[in-house]
């Protein structure tokens, strides 16, 4: 650091001493922080702005119920995950605290968390029964999202992705496309959104299940595209 000089007669300056030499760049990392801080903030408040508008405008209306499904242990220990249940967990908690959906209840009246360890444990006849439960308690004002982490794989064609419970065998015990999309065809709710966070994930519905469905009258007419 250069060395101030000053005459014998000349005071000690608090401002050139102190303040300058440390005062501003201190300042400095401060306002860049703040910055990033606020831009971080504004970020995180529009994304919410946006989700609302878009509700407001397409008019979204009843209830919003997940069921958010992380495996990570299964009861082959080859196929051990890690973060699966963490995720879902973590995907829960935004669903619930900062969009508005159904909180988890014990009696399973909210949306529902299926995952490894948690009270509700992944398995086979757990997931299918929850799902079919969501599906047939909504109707077409309503909103439900699916979440599932864990393993995947395709059908015998390798044409159709299949989601792998917790108690998993070969083919015999898996959600199939098939299954989900009898879901969604026989169900009346207004809005169904599927996240998959597994392999063949981007196989899980295909377009020849397309459903449009149009309400006339309180009576549904469907048209599989």
């Amino acid at each position: 650091m250069a060395r101030t000089w000053r005459s014998a007669h000349e005071k000690p300056s608090f401002f050139k001493d102190k303040l300058l030499p440390y005062g501003v760049p201190i300042a400095c990392l401060l306002l860049v922080a703040g910055l990033a801080w606020y831009i971080r903030v504004a970020q995180e408040t529009s994304c919410d702005k946006k989700f609302y508008k878009l509700a407001s405008e397409t008019k979204i209306s009843g209830k919003f119920v997940a069921v958010a499904i992380g495996i990570t242990d299964y009861d082959k220990p080859s196929m051990k995950l890690e973060g699966s249940k963490a995720d879902a967990t973590e995907v829960m908690r935004v669903l619930v605290e900062r969009y508005g959906f159904e909180p988890v209840r014990p009696d399973g009246a909210g949306s529902v968390l299926i995952v490894s360890g948690g009270a509700i444990e992944p398995t086979f006849k757990n997931i299918k029964d929850h799902m079919f439960h969501a599906f047939q308690s909504l109707g077409e004002t309503d909103s439900l999202l699916i979440y599932f982490a864990g393993h995947g794989t395709g059908d015998r064609d390798d044409v159709f992705g299949l989601w792998l419970p917790k108690d998993a065998d070969e083919h015999a015990t898996v959600i199939d496309h098939e299954w989900r999309h009898g879901l969604l065809k026989n169900s009346m709710i207004g809005h169904v959104l599927f996240i998959a966070d597994s392999c063949y994930s981007g196989k899980g519905l295909d377009k020849s299940y397309a459903i449009t469905r149009k309400i006339v009258r309180n009576k549904e007419e469907s048209t599989v595209c």
